[in-house]
């Protein structure tokens, strides 16, 4: 009859602590969700609170693995956060080392939670960064990452998201050049179709499903940085990452801005290319057509010449001018280029050489200018304002 009764207390106590994980379990995912909500804003204040949240749940045993795993998320991508922000490198250690012990004590109650390694290496691989200058340290990071990654890879060679911590190591390898590039590309490409192909979600919160959104936004950096730029897939990477999660503050914010200041820095370079080609083959009807309506140009020594009707004039008056003349060679040297939404500005240099046909007689010019460019409705550039003074001979 004692033994009946010691059994019976033994399943009515394991039948309290299952009920008391079962309660416990709404809390935890709501701080998951908060977790998650907060890597994509970017608001690394909130990711160390729920960091802290966490730690009511560690004596939990059925899902100790898990709230390990999601106080470690916090911290890794509070960190990753961090080096978008410019944080120092010593905060930022603390946070990923933090965030490295949480992840291997996930792995420690669950050998079978490949997440949880994969997110223990990309601590790593991100503390061998910041620690590139200690050969020691650096060299035991190494073994350590080396040994987390075999793992992870023999256990689920397949998870779209070891394919994302991996993509960066691939593009970073001490050879960087554009064959490991392609990889590191192929290699989220082929994570995003593994992501896509498997069930959006388990219905479980607290078992990891990120990873579209992260390859989509590691695509558009990839072709914005790569050898050869593809800015077209990055922006529509990007978009597509935005569609996903429209509060990423980094795609929003950073990412997204980048890509169009390179492809408008791209749009003003085919403009300068037109006006030198232009220039060169006293071409006046390409030249006119790369200032805007309301275009205001200030010469040297003359009045403004204002709008259409005084451009083509003042255009009339140059092709007359310039029939006497062949141009030899025409330089553009601009210095810096500074965009803001719609507008640009630019400053730098103009030089040439011309020889007179009726007395082959050859002159040299240099001219410093200033342009205010603007965007049109079709993505093209066209010169607004511009201002252009002869150089001192002193400086040629």
């Amino acid at each position: 009859m004692q033994r009946i009764l010691r059994v019976a207390m033994v399943w009515i106590a394991l039948a309290g602590v299952a009920l008391a994980a079962a309660d416990a379990n709404p809390a935890i995912e709501k701080i998951v969700v908060q977790i998650q909500r907060a890597d994509y804003e970017g608001n690394r204040v909130a990711l160390k609170q729920l960091y802290e949240d966490l730690a009511a749940f560690l004596e939990n045993r059925q899902i100790v693995s898990r709230v390990r795993y999601w106080r470690g998320f916090a911290l890794w991508r509070r960190a990753l956060n961090g080096f978008n922000e410019s944080v120092n490198s010593e905060e930022l250690a603390r946070d990923l080392e933090l965030a490295a012990s949480e992840f291997k004590e996930a792995s420690r109650a669950d050998d079978h939670f490949v997440d949880a390694k994969i997110g223990e290496g990309s601590c790593l691989s991100n503390l061998m960064y910041l620690n590139r200058g200690n050969r020691s340290r650096l060299e035991n990071l190494m073994s350590e990452a080396r040994q987390v990654f075999k793992e992870a890879e023999a256990q689920a060679p397949d998870n779209p998201r070891l394919a994302w911590v991996q993509g960066p190591n691939l593009w970073y390898s001490i050879q960087q050049n554009r064959e490991n590039q392609l990889k590191a590309i192929a290699l989220y490409e082929r994570g995003l179709e593994t992501i896509r192909a498997q069930k959006k979600n388990s219905g479980d919160t607290l078992e990891p499903s990120w990873g579209e959104p992260e390859l989509l936004m590691n695509l558009a950096w990839s072709n914005l940085h790569r050898e050869t730029p593809d800015l077209k897939a990055a922006q529509s990477y990007a978009q597509s990452a935005l569609t996903l999660v429209p509060y990423w503050h980094y795609v929003k914010d950073i990412l997204i801005p980048q890509i169009q200041n390179a492809m408008d820095t791209t749009e003003i370079q085919k403009l300068r290319e037109k006006d030198i080609a232009a220039s060169k083959a006293g071409d006046f009807e390409t030249l006119k057509s790369l200032f805007t309506k309301d275009s205001v140009v200030m010469p040297p020594g003359s009045d403004f010449v204002r709008g259409e009707s005084e451009r083509e004039k003042a255009m009339q008056a140059m092709r007359e001018d310039m029939s006497h003349y062949e141009v030899l060679e025409y330089y553009e040297n601009f210095e810096e280029l500074k965009i803001w939404g719609g507008e640009a500005m630019e400053w730098g240099t103009i030089s040439g050489k011309m020889r007179d046909k009726r007395t082959g007689e050859v002159t040299a010019s240099r001219y410093k200018v200033m342009r205010i460019l603007s965007k049109q409705a079709t993505g093209d550039w066209k010169i607004s304002r511009s201002i252009y003074n002869d150089l001192p001979a002193s400086s040629h």
